[in-house]
């Protein structure tokens, strides 16, 4: 809902959300039956700060098909324990988000 009605948000602050997954992120929903059509946090265009810490069942493969804003400048990842911060992956987030200064 936030993804399909805020286009306009600036700052996201989703923290220690245990229910949070890839699926939250991309909007990729197996068996989705809601009358909300489930959207991708990339439809937030203008976003440039983003926090996702603490969010346990989130992975490198949702979080490269969902973080790409053209704008984004803070994202913060820590604690978020299903995540591999290795070259590939940090590298592949600074080129799908050009405007990234920290994370």
């Amino acid at each position: 809902m936030i993804c399909q009605k805020l286009t306009l948000l600036e700052c996201l602050i989703l923290e220690s959300c245990t229910t949070i997954s890839d699926s939250g992120l991309t909007g990729e929903f197996k068996n989705y039956s809601d009358s909300i059509t489930p959207t991708p946090l990339s439809n937030l265009k203008y976003l440039k700060k983003l926090s996702l810490r603490g969010n346990y069942l989130i992975t490198n493969r949702g979080c490269l098909k969902a973080i790409r804003f053209p704008e984004l400048k803070f994202l913060f990842l820590k604690d978020c324990h299903g995540l591999i911060f290795n070259d590939d992956f940090l590298m592949e987030l600074r080129r799908q988000n050009p405007c990234l200064r920290h994370f």
